[in-house]
């Protein structure tokens, strides 16, 4: 019964991605040729001329080891581990060379780690794995721009990896390099509340701290000055994607879908599109941050008072991480793989498993299938809407579940 849910749950996943980004790759191409393979038609990707510049142009921003204070127009907005990761690549000169050992040392992990995971199941279930881990969308994606979000997944999938194993140390030093590269994935330190291991959770965020701070000191121009520039670049990528009109492509952050469909209300009821204003936008920011302290205080307590399948857990702390930022492009989706890897291997059978498989199906393919206005698509409704749905799901179906 339970080798009869295990095919049900990976045939289900692997048939919707495969014929999700098939149907997506003809679709680009008939779709594409009628507008004279033009962008966003041509591809359910992003431009195709700006291919690899997430790489590039951190490898030219941090080529110096100055990410903060450098000459470029558009200076740094990581935080500091990320530089420093970024500059040991721009060490290999080259861009095509710096692209390729990006690219080939993180499938050469994946796939090591995927084997190690999951282990028989890997072989048995060898093409719908190959599917569904190698051919998505937010794998296409990412290998597309080449983001750094590759790796920061990579760190999170070792962190599991050594947690499941039972090796404190490793799992803990890779989650912690993966919160200093991108704060949200502190969100699993939750689990070692969780879990009553507060020593842990503290020396993962103390680590954390230390990392931050010897990988700003190394940065020229001193501490204060680059904890400054790095502020004020966090500031200017809040006004660029937040408050302004920009932002909504490849995007499924749910604060982005409450801002277009601010807009296309006022397209339908005025004929025409609003040129946002940062007062605007400001004005929603407060009511935003109490719904999503709100929804974030709720999978806080599901995860600390309820005896959840661990996928569950991973999924509604997973889900914070997508939707609850003001800004999630299309590359985080890799996240989904994390509960995606836990529910695969659950032993136990649930009678929706079959619902949640296709929950996961369809966070794993394109949806670019209407544009509203030039390569801002429905996907920035669909992904989201399918996020807070399986989470709904979750929530009424475990409420009686008790800790």
């Amino acid at each position: 019964m339970t080798l009869f849910k295990d095919i049900s749950k990976v045939r289900t996943i692997s048939t919707i991605v495969f014929c999700g980004v098939f149907f997506g790759l003809i679709r680009s191409y008939f779709v594409g040729h009628l507008h004279g393979d033009q962008y966003p038609y041509s591809t359910f990707l992003f431009e195709p001329g700006d291919r690899f510049k997430d790489l590039f142009n951190m490898i030219t921003i941090t080529s110096k080891n100055n990410p903060y204070l450098t000459t470029d127009p558009f200076p740094s907005n990581y935080f500091p581990i990320g530089n420093s990761f970024f500059y040991l690549f721009s060490l290999l000169g080259n861009k095509m060379l710096i692209a390729g050992c990006f690219l080939g040392l993180f499938l050469i992990l994946y796939f090591w780690l995927l084997a190690r995971y999951l282990q028989n199941f890997f072989s048995r279930y060898f093409l719908e794995v190959l599917i569904i881990f190698f051919f998505s969308y937010p794998m296409f994606f990412n290998v597309d721009r080449l983001n750094i979000e590759l790796y920061n997944f990579l760190l999170c999938f070792l962190w599991m990896y050594f947690r499941d194993k039972g090796k404190p140390l490793p799992a803990g030093l890779f989650l912690a390099l993966s919160i200093s590269m991108k704060l949200y994935t502190g969100v699993f330190i939750i689990l070692y509340l969780k879990e009553k291991k507060y020593k842990e959770a503290f020396f993962i965020l103390l680590f954390c701290g230390v990392l931050s701070v010897l990988s700003m000191l190394s940065f020229d121009g001193g501490f204060l000055v680059n904890l400054q520039a790095m502020l004020a670049g966090f500031k200017s990528f809040n006004y660029r994607y937040v408050e302004s009109g920009y932002g909504f492509h490849h995007n499924h952050s749910m604060f982005i879908a409450f801002k277009l469909l601010y807009v296309l209300a006022i397209k339908f009821s005025t004929g025409g599109y609003l040129n946002l204003k940062p007062e605007a936008i400001n004005s929603l920011l407060p009511f935003y941050s109490i719904l999503t302290f709100v929804l974030f205080g709720l999978i806080v307590f599901y995860v600390l008072r309820k005896n959840l399948p661990a996928w569950m857990n991973i999924f509604l702390l997973t889900s914070a991480i997508l939707l609850f930022p003001h800004v999630s492009f299309d590359y985080k989706l890799i996240f989904v793989y994390l509960p995606l890897l836990y529910f695969l291997k659950e032993k136990r059978i649930f009678t929706n498993d079959l619902l949640y498989a296709a929950g996961f199906g369809l966070l794993l393919i394109p949806h670019n299938y209407i544009y509203f206005f030039h390569d801002v698509s429905i996907s920035t409704f669909i992904y989201p809407a399918v996020i807070m749905l399986m989470v709904t799901f979750i929530l009424i179906k475990t409420r009686n579940v008790q800790h």
